[in-house]
């Protein structure tokens, strides 16, 4: 009877220690909508920067403006890193929880510098704009004829060495 109560309280021990371990839920739902709105707030400051700097004149504003573009890519990198974490602690530490929210979670993909190019500016609305075009009329890109192909003659072959038969 006493080692029933000792498997019981140890396996009760084990099982609030496991569920501190995991943290309180209502912190990581709003560590996961701080997290989100990180990413999203230097997502748009990185595109108000491609903005500034394709509207900037000067070689030196556009230096500095790149510069900072940078360091924000950076910085957006390591935001989604750890988002990204907090998000797979979530979805395997409080499989049960969130029951309130949403209930897919969404890994979150760092964006390129050049994709931020083509999303802000005159030629990346000009870039969508093509291919939505090539999509909805069927439209295919040329593709410069290929030359045609020479069918080689014996006289073309200057290297050819005569068989010789080593045995008889």
């Amino acid at each position: 009877m006493e080692s029933w109560n000792s498997v019981i309280l140890i396996s009760l021990i084990v099982f609030f220690s496991s569920t501190s371990n995991a943290g309180n839920w209502k912190v990581h739902a709003s560590d996961l909508r701080a997290a989100i709105a990180e990413i999203e707030q230097k997502e748009t400051l990185i595109q108000g920067l491609i903005d500034q700097k394709n509207k900037a004149t000067g070689k030196t504003n556009t230096t500095q403006i790149i510069k900072q573009i940078v360091e924000e890519h950076k910085e957006l990198k390591e935001a989604v890193k750890k988002y990204n974490k907090l998000r797979n602690h979530v979805r395997f530490e409080h499989p049960a929880q969130g029951d309130d929210t949403e209930r897919r979670y969404n890994p979150k993909r760092v964006k390129s510098l050049d994709e931020f190019e083509d999303a802000v500016g005159i030629y990346g609305k000009l870039d969508r704009a093509k291919r939505k075009m090539k999509r909805t009329y069927g439209v295919e890109d040329k593709q410069p004829p290929k030359p045609p192909k020479k069918k080689k003659r014996k006289e073309d072959l200057d290297t050819e060495v005569p068989r010789v038969k080593l045995s008889y």
